[in-house]
């Protein structure tokens, strides 16, 4: 019974997981679109930083 309810409760904890994460990928996903944009568009420290600090934040997540 306890075996039982523990598989439920990890397979809910896992889908939940996944859904932030999916949700952290949904957030993050038009900044670093920005990010990469202005990064190419004018080369400058801000769009570069940008995009660094969130795909470190993506990986974190990963």
């Amino acid at each position: 019974m306890i075996r039982c309810l523990r598989t439920i409760v990890s397979r809910e904890f896992d889908k939940t997981r996944a859904q932030s994460l999916q949700q952290v990928l949904y957030l993050t996903g038009p900044f670093l679109r920005i990010g990469n944009f202005l990064w190419h568009k004018s080369q400058n420290k801000l769009g570069a930083q940008l995009l660094h600090s969130l795909t470190k934040l993506r990986h974190f997540h990963d």
